[in-house]
């Protein structure tokens, strides 16, 4: 670890020797890509807008062969998602915040929008990425302008528009591990009014790890894509878009390899002539006898209506989408017939927005709107027990206690959340230098549950498990106000400087599936408060960018996820910080070559935390978690990149790209069990190919965790009792070839 974070830094040390040394050769035909946001609701180019964003574009989306919302983010500082090898379990984390929904009553810290709209639901996250015009990561509280679920900061992904001329693209990628990528995109006008744009993807891929005791791959890939637009132009100022997206899931889900037996288990295990071994882990092979399984379905609808007056923009986003989602998964991570559980899942959302983007006038501008959000979200959490489990529990009591194979654990739960905002938020030029910008948002959020865990056997409660509990309804109201105040002043045309206080909230909530008892349910609502300066700067017009942030966030009473004892619970730690800084360097040092580095240092831990969840097998109800370090937040996070490009004869280009990710260690439980964790590592990925035609044709060879790294990105535990840990595996090296043509 302490080699891997020298080399890091000898990398940094480097990249910057060589962006001062080649910026002396600077010539003016020699530009960085333009690229543009809409953080702020208007367009603007990200060194100007004073708050700590990262945009990456499509083309370099592409150029970087990612296909994936986490390929896209692991390039920016402080930020990460894992997503734990399942399709639904994909977990943001932005300066040390973790969004983790495996709990159907709490919501995410990062708010997710797709060409607007926000997704009730993160599990939807991890999506193959189509048609991409570029996805914006803003980081830190984002309660102005986006509301609820934003302490963490916001993902935009925002897609490809109808093009005015006809366009159509197509790739086909192999890869080992039969991996297969088919693409296609086709975009015309209909006429003078109309224009159409339909993408599709379909991905497969084999499992990544070997079921020993079943003979078959598992983790595997199963995935197809589409969107439509269609947008139309009935006058000079009104644009109507609609478009509608759906996708299909299929795999094995979170297959998890053994990384300790628990000296019960395998006593027992021999006892009834099935041993129990633990092999290499990097072996990546694992053994259990229940089903792995998951799908999940997902579709969208949208209306977007702008109406443009050459200086003021209306905008109404109206929006309806929905999920389901069904599993079936082995708890104890062994051949054993043991405990396997399951979960369905079904959610649907309608959304409501009206914005107002006011012009410049007198050297004012502003942006107001109104919102409204509803979701029903419904859930069905099963576990079942097999013959092994019944012999295990006669010896652990001496036969007084004997669950008959098949008994079941069911909770059934319903929440619906409802919840409506006014915001507004405006910037005045004092001079030419220096800007303030104040910014404030209403919310009023209603959110009610039905939970059913009437049907659980009563002989499951001396193992551990939950008791039965009669049905029971319970509701929440609250409101909150998020103000937002920002200094900003511009040293010149390419340096600016930003000092800003914002605030973001998120919601309470009740923690469901199986629970102790009702009166436990509940959950407050977590508050975040933001202090941050930023520095950006154009060190060479259009060629060398450079921005630097520090920030200190408070939070008050942070909602933490985790699981205990077959099931997942949601709890607030009185108080905790994150504070740290972020480095982004982007240098187009020849016609060529471009450089970008980026470095994050955090230092995120819980203030006061003493009723904590304890780990499995703990006597103690609650744990004192105060001054620990929260989970899934490495102390260092660095990516360095590099993409060379140049003419090797007459309309063919040869390119290449390598880039480095290194990610400090990290726990992945909050009593920071030292099995459940992972120390420093870095990646390095690569692209090189040929572009013909002037680039309508192309040809690439690409990899990813090139010198096969092993690592884990997730871990828990088993059953209660057993002492049983599995952990989740990084991907191997995964590598193949790509064919793509334009026309």
């Amino acid at each position: 670890m302490v080699r891997e974070s020298k080399r890091v830094r000898l990398a940094c040390a480097s990249t910057l020797v060589l962006l001062a040394a080649t910026a002396a050769q600077a010539q003016e035909a020699i530009l960085l890509e333009e690229i543009i946001v809409t953080a702020q609701r208007r367009i603007e180019n990200p060194m100007d807008v004073p708050l700590s964003i990262t945009a990456i574009s499509g083309d370099a989306l592409d150029r970087a062969g990612i296909g994936t919302v986490d390929q896209a983010i692991r390039l920016i500082p402080n930020v990460s998602l894992d997503n734990n090898n399942s399709l639904r379990s994909g977990r943001v984390s932005i300066r040390g915040i973790t969004s983790d929904v495996n709990n159907l009553g709490t919501e995410g810290s990062v708010a997710v929008s797709v060409d607007g709209v926000y997704q009730g639901r993160a599990t939807t996250l991890n999506s193959d990425l189509i048609d991409l015009e570029r996805v914006e990561v803003l980081r830190g509280p984002q309660g102005t302008l986006y509301g609820k679920n934003t302490t963490g900061g916001a993902i935009n992904i925002i897609t490809q528009r109808p093009a005015k001329a006809p366009e159509a693209a197509a790739d086909i990628r192999f890869g080992n591990h039969d991996t297969r990528r088919y693409r296609a995109t086709v975009s015309a006008p209909l006429g003078d009014i109309f224009a159409l744009r339909a993408s599709a993807s379909v991905t497969r891929r084999d499992g990544l790890l070997t079921n020993s005791f079943q003979g078959r791959k598992v983790n595997d890939i199963d995935n197809e894509t589409g969107r439509l637009t269609l947008e139309a132009r009935p006058s000079e100022v009104v644009t109507i878009r609609l478009s509608a997206d759906g996708s299909r899931d299929d795999g094995t889900g979170d297959s998890k390899s053994v990384l300790t037996l628990g000296g019960t288990v395998g006593g027992f295990a021999q006892a009834v002539g099935v041993p129990l071994t633990v092999p290499p882990l990097f072996d990546r092979v694992t053994a259990f006898d229940a089903p792995n399984n998951e799908n999940r379905r997902t579709w969208g609808t949208a209306a977007t209506i702008d109406w443009d007056t050459g200086e003021d923009t209306v905008t109404s986003i109206t929006a309806l989408r929905g999920f389901t989602f069904d599993n079936q998964s082995d708890n104890d991570f062994t051949p054993l017939s043991l405990v396997q559980s399951g979960l369905r899942e079904k959610q649907h959302q309608f959304s409501q927005e009206l914005r107002y983007v006011a012009a410049e006038r007198d050297n004012f501008r502003y942006t107001a709107g109104l919102y409204y959000f509803h979701q029903i979200l419904k859930g069905n959490q099963v576990a079942s027990v097999g013959p092994h489990f019944s012999l295990l529990t006669g010896v652990m009591t001496g036969g007084a206690l004997v669950v008959p194979a098949g008994s079941v654990a069911p909770a059934f739960v319903r929440t619906e959340t409802d919840s409506y905002a006014a915001y507004a938020e405006g910037t005045y030029d004092l001079t030419e230098q220096f800007s303030l910008t104040a910014g404030l948002r209403y919310s009023h959020e209603t959110k009610d549950v039905r939970h059913d865990q009437s049907k659980v056997n009563p002989l499951f409660v001396p193992l551990g498990f939950p008791p039965p509990i009669p049905v029971f309804t319970a509701g929440l109201k609250e409101n909150n106000v998020s103000p937002k105040l920002t200094a900003q002043y511009r040293f010149s045309d390419d340096t600016m400087a930003y000092a800003t206080v914002s605030r973001g909230f998120k919601g309470g909530g009740f923690s469901t599936g199986l629970i102790n008892s009702a009166a436990d349910t509940e959950f407050k609502s977590e508050k975040a408060t933001n202090y941050e300066l930023g520095l950006k700067s154009t060190l060479i017009p259009r060629r060398l960018n450079a921005t630097l942030t520090g920030f200190y966030l408070d939070y008050k009473d942070l909602q933490v996820s985790t699981f205990v004892t077959n099931r997942f619970i949601v709890s607030n730690a009185a108080s905790a910080t994150s504070k740290g800084v972020e480095l982004e360097l982007e240098f187009k040092a020849t016609q060529e070559l471009l450089l970008q580095a980026s470095a994050g240092y955090l230092d995120a831990s819980y203030d006061d935390f003493t009723n904590a969840p304890c780990p499995a097998g703990s006597a103690a109800r609650t744990c004192d978690l105060s001054g620990k370090r929260m989970l899934r937040a490495p102390e260092w996070t660095t990516t360095l990149t590099a993409d060379y490009e140049r003419e090797i004869t007459a309309g063919i280009n040869g390119y290449l790209r390598a880039d480095y990710t290194y990610k400090s260690g990290q726990f992945f439980t909050l009593e920071q069990d030292p099995d459940l964790s992972q120390s420093g590592y870095g990646l390095v990925g690569g692209k090189a190919g040929l572009r013909f035609n002037d680039g309508a044709y192309e040809l690439s060879v690409y990899a990813q965790n090139l010198f096969n790294r092993h690592y884990i990105n997730g871990g828990g535990t088993g059953i209660p009792f057993s002492d049983t840990k599995g952990v989740t595996l990084g991907d191997p090296r995964l590598w193949g070839v790509e064919f793509k043509a334009r026309f």
